[in-house]
């Protein structure tokens, strides 16, 4: 449900923002595949050497909307990330399934960067 999937984009955005990995990744299915043909190990190791690095990191979400494409739920948000290197805000699109009662992210997209 709408819901469900609203709580799941604030988790994620949570986690990302507490450096908490586990969870981080906890949001997206095993299913996951990063663009551009990168590995999901590869894209992993990447996601958590970025993370760990940062001193603070602060992930924000507004201007959120939900599609029912189903089974599916596409979000489409304004991302706002802060950390101590980088201040940057972009239009994302993620794409949820239901996955053992749990709604996670199987597909990620920038749509675009906001000024």
């Amino acid at each position: 449900s709408q819901v469900q999937v609203q709580q799941a984009v604030e988790a994620w955005a949570k986690a990302w923002s507490d450096k908490h990995l586990s969870s981080y990744f906890g949001a997206y299915s095993s299913r996951f595949t990063p663009g551009k043909g990168v590995a999901h190990a590869d894209w992993k190791a990447e996601r958590t050497a970025r993370i760990a690095g940062r001193q603070f990191i602060r992930v924000a979400v507004s201007n959120v909307t939900f599609e029912k494409k189903s089974p599916n739920i596409t979000v489409r948000l304004t991302q706002t990330y802060e950390s101590d290197s980088l201040l940057s805000s972009n239009r994302k699109r993620l794409e949820f399934a239901l996955e053992d009662g749990r709604w996670r992210i199987v597909r990620e997209t920038v749509i675009g960067q906001t000024p």
